[in-house]
């Protein structure tokens, strides 16, 4: 991943324009693209959610297939091509993958005994696209076998079973969504949350995008010691924690106002990641 922090945010626009082109055009440059050059921050990503890369390839395939898929127009890469150019092209891809891959806690899965005995929930099974999930399901939610006892009957490991287990319900999910949608909300409950709204002013805190309990009251400065980078920690306080002039920081940090801009979108994503992860 190439190093923007020298970079003034035009060039660094330029830059991903031109990789998006690329990406875009060329179906072995973005394969290359996903799957080695982005491989450090989505490898970080899969860690920090799982605790585990047995999921890697699975996710990473995901995320090429989500933004690869066609619009209305039938034009490939639509969701690559929404990208707005307002952070930098792997800031966003970070965002994306996090959303794609995480799971909130907020969101409870859970089958009722009507599905079950009804045979509904066998059917739904049956239309998940991989062998090992459909014997998860039906082993787990059919047979009623605890995770140990597919382990042993499937002769794998404990871990590797419950990866299995988060893949087979993140693909269910799909299928409920696409064949059974009005089982969704039966299988997959929320609890009453609020969003920050995305479209809110940069000026705002906490960042745009958290979703966060009604209730939760965010320790702002332990998230801030917690976050890697001193640079990005020490442009957020002064910004948002200190009310420093954008300008007056630039002067401070003897760097183009532009770069003040770009260091606060990344911290700012940083800060967000820390949140959820934490």
């Amino acid at each position: 991943m190439e190093d923007n922090e020298n970079m003034s945010f035009a060039q660094i626009q330029e830059n991903d324009r031109q990789t998006i082109e690329k990406i875009c055009s060329d179906g072995n440059y973005a394969y290359y693209f996903f799957h080695t050059k982005c491989r450090p921050l989505l490898s970080n990503i899969v860690w920090t959610l799982y605790k585990s890369s047995a999921e890697y390839d699975e996710l990473v395939n995901t995320l090429f297939e989500y933004l690869k898929a066609p619009g209305k127009d039938g034009e490939f890469w639509h969701k690559l091509r929404s990208f707005d150019y307002r952070t930098s092209l792997f800031d966003w891809i970070k965002i994306v993958a996090v959303r794609l891959f995480y799971t909130p806690d907020s969101e409870k899965f859970s089958i009722p005994d009507s599905l079950i005995s009804s045979g509904v929930a066998e059917d739904m099974f049956s239309e998940l696209p991989k062998a090992i999930h459909r014997k998860y399901m039906l082993f787990k939610y059919i047979d009623n076998l605890s995770d140990k006892e597919i382990s042993s009957k499937l002769k794998m490991e404990l871990n590797e079973i419950r990866s299995i287990s988060r893949a087979a319900i993140r693909s269910l999910k799909k299928v409920v969504e696409s064949s059974y949608s009005d089982y969704l909300s039966v299988l997959f409950q929320k609890d009453v949350v609020s969003k920050v709204d995305s479209e809110e002013s940069e000026n705002e805190f906490p960042s745009k995008d958290l979703t966060i309990q009604q209730d939760a009251k965010i320790d702002v400065y332990t998230y801030l010691d917690l976050m890697p980078n001193e640079r990005y920690r020490y442009v957020i306080k002064s910004l948002f924690l200190e009310d420093k002039d954008p300008d007056d920081l630039a002067i401070e940090l003897n760097t183009p106002i532009s770069n003040i801009y770009n260091i606060k979108s990344r911290g700012l994503d940083q800060l967000r990641d820390i949140a959820i992860y934490n």
